[in-house]
């Protein structure tokens, strides 16, 4: 009996603090609840949104830093082939014989360079349309997702 009597006194103790006839309907409970879930879900959604948009800077980043190591690669190879190539014609320079022959070794270091140039002009420029590719790939993946679950979540 104890049991029942202090069920009586909490249900009495909890209907003084309300006001009169202030009942919480169940269709008011059910609602607040469902409100509730589907506030937990937006967030959920718009959490899982950041962390994918985190995710997708580091990749870009990732593909950027290792753009700039091959660039860094690239950069320092067609250094080292255009001083190679310079201490080669000096040497052969002063070897020549005649001017005639100086002449002609300069003009075919002069058309080698500039071959050599354009070539490493050419290496760079696809070089960088990779690098901005890879670094725009994970973005373009991304927002198409993003979008997606962003529509969703709405």
């Amino acid at each position: 009996m104890s049991g029942t009597s202090k069920t009586a006194e909490t249900k009495d103790k909890s209907s003084a603090t309300r006001p009169a006839g202030f009942e919480v309907g169940a269709a008011m409970r059910e609602a607040t609840e469902a409100g509730l879930g589907q506030a937990k879900e937006a967030y959920d959604s718009y959490k899982s949104l950041a962390e994918d948009a985190t995710g997708l800077f580091e990749e870009s980043f990732s593909s950027v830093n290792q753009g700039v190591s091959a660039f860094q690669a690239k950069f320092l190879d067609a250094g080292r082939k255009n001083v190679d190539a310079g201490f080669d014609f000096a040497t052969r320079a002063l070897a020549a014989k005649s001017v005639t022959e100086l002449m002609e070794l300069q003009t075919q270091f002069a058309r080698q360079q500039f071959e050599a140039l354009s070539q490493q002009a050419r290496d760079f420029q696809e070089l960088t349309t990779k690098v901005q590719s890879d670094a725009a790939k994970p973005f373009k993946e991304g927002v198409s997702k993003m979008t997606a679950q962003f529509q969703r979540a709405s």
